[in-house]
């Protein structure tokens, strides 16, 4: 194969290398020159031509592509017809993309000018999805070199999902939310839909080892495939209730604990035919988490065993996590799959402050809303927080001007003048629906501590029915507090200048309360309070200026 310029009378049967503009029209590059090409060429006054002249031997682009593709894809492959050098191969079902990186590795280092890539190693896909792709780096390829790719054995092919039957027992603690069951169930749904499985049975017993253990047994009728276990309490131990059941009822437990995370708790066993899966609690969230890798191997025919979890470890460490410190770092941290928000209510107007807006003045050195908003940086940028939206309303030019610059989300609440309510909805509002919980803080308690907000993320459990927490100062509650995100639409119909204390009253079971400081009660209201708190953890007097609930 020859590359190069040649003179336009020469270059009939070449291939033109680039394309050129000529006043009758376009010669696209890759064309093969004709008598007429040359003809227009030298009407045009062009007299050479950079083109490409392969040997007998050579492959020509499309036809390289072509039978390198169809070498190279396995079952369950489609490799579509090719176009400009390219051959693309698609997924004919939904599965797991299957591809051996050895062997692509050997097949790119044959010749330069005939190339493959292709998505990751079980990427899931759809029907449809392009999974790989054969370029032509040149016009032709060696004959030889498409020769070597059609002798190794195909590195590609597509494992389908199964149609399986699956079944889901979900244990409870007397205080475990209906909603947060009904989540679970939907969750399910979802995952197994999305890996052509079907949920055809859920049920639902006490979180104890006889009762669970009776339920797995009665669930040999039903000629299941999969069984799956949701715990309201996360496994921590191979002894705990749910592997503890499995075994009480005839199955067998493979292995305790998996390094993938989120997923870490997660139990797989065997009960009978049925592949059992004791699912981490992250398995409530949409989030992609360990239980989806094991689930769609299953799903795909694949062998999933001890051995299968031990080799997740690579690559196992999933994008949400690094978004979370560790949990034995000496920061209590929320479980995996925990998606927090903060709420700041910064749009009230500060009547008994006078004239001024009193989230602008001085406190300490800098304006008092930014007291608030650098703690919560401070814990957003240790993972801990998603985002941090600020409510707007009185002056929001001017606090929005203070915020300028800094990462978090400003939203306006033009009815904040109705009361406390609406400016706390339409924070809850702008938030996403992966959000499993929201800090609702309040914009003037200047001494907010992020290893508060670590402390009552820890104590945030939704899986034990613990998803409302509240600081505890001598008995009074205190801010900011944590809400999960099963009462944002509890939240929504709040009205008038209240705040979120009937919810709070209303789910008591729902509660869970730290030990924290006077620095929750901690807030300023009247220029009195603001020259009396200027010095001194709680200003002179050594007291809170004021506590309220919102």
């Amino acid at each position: 194969m020859k590359f190069g310029p040649v003179k336009t009378a020469d270059a009939r049967g070449c291939i033109l290398a680039h394309a050129l503009r000529l006043p009758e029209g376009r010669l696209a590059k890759g064309k093969r020159l004709s008598t007429a090409d040359l003809r227009a060429c030298v009407d045009a006054g062009i007299n050479e031509l950079t083109v490409l002249r392969p040997d007998a031997s050579d492959v020509l682009e499309d036809a390289a592509v072509a039978r390198a593709a169809k070498a190279i894809a396995g079952t369950q492959l489609r490799v579509a017809k090719p176009v400009a050098g390219r051959a693309n191969i698609f997924a004919r079902a939904a599965g797991l993309f299957r591809v051996d990186a050895e062997a692509i590795e050997k097949l790119n280092a044959i010749d330069p000018m005939l190339t493959v890539a292709t998505l990751p190693d079980r990427q899931p896909v759809v029907a449809g999805r392009l999974a790989a792709t054969v370029k032509a780096i040149s016009f032709a390829v060696k004959g030889a070199s498409v020769g070597k790719w059609e002798k190794r054995r195909a590195p590609l092919r597509l494992a389908a999902y199964r149609k399986l039957r699956a079944g889901l027992i979900q244990t409870v603690l007397p205080t475990t939310r209906p909603t947060l069951l009904a989540k679970g169930v939907a969750q399910t749904e979802q995952r197994l839909a999305a890996c052509g499985a079907a949920l055809v049975q859920q049920q639902t017993c006490a979180h104890e080892v006889s009762e669970l253990a009776t339920a797995i047994a009665a669930s040999k009728k039903k000629r299941l495939n999969l069984l799956l276990i949701l715990g309201a309490s996360s496994v921590c131990d191979s002894r705990d209730v749910v592997p503890a059941a499995l075994r009480a009822s005839g199955g067998r437990v493979k292995r305790v604990g998996m390094p993938v995370d989120p997923g870490n708790l997660m139990v797989l066993g065997q009960l009978g035919t049925a592949q059992v899966v004791g699912m981490p609690s992250c398995a409530r969230s949409p989030k992609e988490n360990g239980f989806d890798w094991v689930l769609r191997r299953i799903c795909a025919g694949e062998k999933v065993d001890a051995a299968a979890i031990a080799g997740m470890g690579a690559g196992g460490l999933l994008d949400e996590v690094q978004e979370r410190p560790a949990r034995r770092l000496g920061k209590p941290v929320p479980a995996a799959g925990k998606n927090l928000a903060a709420v700041v209510l910064a749009a009230g107007s500060s009547r008994r402050m006078g004239k001024d807006n009193k989230l602008l003045q001085p406190w300490r050195g800098q304006p008092l809303l930014l007291h608030v908003v650098k703690a919560l940086l401070k814990a957003k940028q240790a993972g801990l927080l998603r985002s941090i939206v600020v409510v707007l309303g009185h002056e929001r030019m001017k606090v929005a001007k203070l915020l300028r610059g800094l990462d978090v989300v400003p939203v306006h609440n033009p009815a904040h003048a109705t009361g406390m309510a609406s400016t706390l909805k339409a924070g809850i509002a702008s938030l996403g629906s992966e959000i499993d919980g929201a800090f609702v803080c309040l914009g003037d308690m200047p001494q907010l501590d992020p290893a508060l907000l670590e402390q009552l993320a820890a104590a945030f459990d939704p899986a034990a029915g613990k998803d409302i927490v509240v600081p505890d100062c001598d008995g009074k509650y205190g801010h900011p507090k944590l809400f999960g995100a099963g009462y944002f639409d509890d939240i929504m119909r709040l009205e008038g200048d209240v705040g979120a204390q009937a919810v709070i009253g209303a789910n008591r079971a729902s509660l869970a309360l730290v030990p924290a400081g006077r620095e929750v009660l901690f807030d300023i209201d009247t220029p009195a309070q603001h020259a009396r708190s200027s010095s001194g953890p709680h200003g002179r007097a050594g007291k809170p200026a004021l506590w309220r609930h919102i």
